[in-house]
Formats: C-alpha cells, sequence, structure tokens
C-alpha cells in the first residue's frame, strides 16, 4: 500500500509542477508590421554578355533572386531579428527592379541584394597580344548589395544601377547543368 502511494504522490507532484510551468508562458505574439506604410525602390542589374568588345553592351541578366531585407528594429518593433520584404518585382527583359518596402515613420534603411547567378560571357582569346578568336565561357556572376538611406512613408529611391562588367564581377563555372 505504501508504494501504491509514495507513485502516486510523485504522479500528482509531477502534474502539478508540469500544470504550473505552462502557465507562466507568454503566449506567442504575431510581429505587427503597418504595411500600409511603404517606401519604393527601383534598380537596374546590367551584365556586359561580350568582353570581345572594348565598348560594354549591358544587356539584363536573368534569372535573378532580389533578397530585400529590414531589421524588425527599424519597423519600430521590439522584435529582434530581420524582416525579409516579399513585394519584390522584376523584369528580366529590362533588368529592373521594383521593391515595396514597409517603412517606420520615423525611417528605415532597406537592405536590397541580389543573389549569384548562372550566365555566358563571350571573352576573346589572345595570342601573341593579338585577339585570335572569342570563345563562350559559362560564368557565375557574383551577386552585390547595398543599403539604401533612411527611406519615409511614401517616398521612392533609386539605388544605383549594377553594372556587371570583367571577370572581376564573375567567375568561371565548372559546373555542367542550370542548376547554381
Amino acid at each position: 500500500m505504501k508504494k501504491v502511494s509514495i507513485f502516486a504522490l510523485i504522479a500528482l507532484g509531477s502534474l502539478s509542477i508540469g500544470v504550473t510551468s505552462c502557465s507562466k508562458e507568454d503566449p506567442a505574439k504575431a510581429l505587427e508590421i503597418n504595411k500600409e506604410q511603404t517606401a519604393t525602390i527601383h534598380g537596374k542589374i546590367l551584365i556586359n554578355k561580350n568582353e570581345s568588345d572594348s565598348i560594354p553592351k549591358w544587356s539584363s541578366a536573368e534569372n535573378v533572386q532580389i533578397i530585400a531585407s529590414v531589421p524588425y528594429a527599424e519597423l519600430n518593433s521590439a522584435a529582434s531579428g530581420t524582416y525579409l520584404i516579399k513585394d519584390v518585382t522584376y523584369n528580366a527583359a529590362t533588368g529592373e527592379f521594383t521593391i515595396v518596402a514597409p517603412v517606420s515613420a520615423n525611417g528605415s534603411a532597406i537592405n536590397v541584394k541580389f543573389a549569384d547567378f548562372k550566365g555566358q560571357v563571350v571573352v576573346p582569346t589572345i595570342v601573341d597580344d593579338t585577339v585570335q578568336t572569342s570563345k563562350t565561357i559559362n560564368v557565375i556572376w557574383k551577386g552585390q548589395s547595398a543599403t539604401t538611406e533612411q527611406l519615409l512613408p511614401g517616398e521612392a529611391y533609386n539605388l544605383p544601377n549594377w553594372q556587371l562588367n570583367g571577370s572581376a564581377y564573375y567567375t568561371e563555372d565548372p559546373s555542367v547543368g542550370d542548376g547554381i
């Protein structure tokens, strides 16, 4: 009988500790972002696909992923971390992009970047300081980033164009296929 009552007391004690600890937890609160308080960011990504000519011929980049973010602290929130902005459009025909970003009434700086992406470049083949022929190589263009100034609600901001020209902006792609 003593064994049964000891087990019963242990079980009852465990249950009361479990119930007590659960009641002290705060329920999760949703992070509030005022999505009606926005600023618009415009930009352009251009690449020179043909380096065999001394004058760059700019064209738009395809398959580009643009990532925009703002620290939660910039949005008058007590939360830590970063808010990823989902309202990003990219026109592969022109290289232009638009971001509609939530901002605080006091202003917010928006981080904008694009990820590495694949493409091709025509490069000259040089023998004895003379261009002999050109060849096309597969490359991975290196992503770039920028941060806007403090943007207020209703403002429009134009990022300087990203113009990627030359081997400083890419590495030769040794892989096969389209996946990065």
